[in-house]
């Protein structure tokens, strides 16, 4: 039996980042995978060829927050900054896993992914809607879980 291809969007430019990579890369190979790390600025027919190979995706979690445009809505003014091909290549993959009926994992930001794919939308801002909110930031130690506390 061949081990399944599990595509994984990375983004090198996030130094705070590649910990949390490697984990992910960890967990699919302890689960009998074989990852696939797909960069951000491969050109589409790169992009296609990643696509034919793959057996499922895995959209990890990122610092960044996805475009409010893809949902109808206008940026808040405390909303993080954006990077439009993370956003692209997401959506690119999950419209590839849609048709070749493909699993896909979303973690953190790739859930928001998914979400917004699938017609949803985002609380740009929970501090500004919620009370007391549990604040979940990526910059601190990769190996430790999301921290509790305000952003500094």
């Amino acid at each position: 039996m061949t081990k399944p291809w599990i595509g994984i969007p990375t983004r090198f430019q996030d130094d705070h980042t590649t910990g949390k990579i490697r984990l992910y890369l960890e967990a699919v190979l302890s689960a009998g995978g074989l990852p696939v790390m797909i960069p951000t600025f491969c050109s589409p027919d790169v992009l296609g060829e990643y696509m034919e190979r793959l057996d499922g995706i895995l959209l990890p979690g990122s610092s960044s927050d996805i475009d409010p445009a893809r949902y109808g809505q206008e940026p808040h003014p405390c909303l993080g900054k954006m990077v439009p091909d993370r956003d692209a290549l997401d959506f690119t993959l999950l419209q590839h896993a849609d048709q070749a009926h493909l699993p896909v994992l979303g973690i953190c930001f790739g859930a928001q992914s998914l979400n917004v794919f699938r017609g949803g939308t985002l609380i740009q801002d929970i501090p500004s809607v919620v009370s007391a909110p549990v604040f979940h930031d990526d910059h601190g130690d990769p190996e430790e879980p999301a921290a509790r506390r305000p952003p500094q």
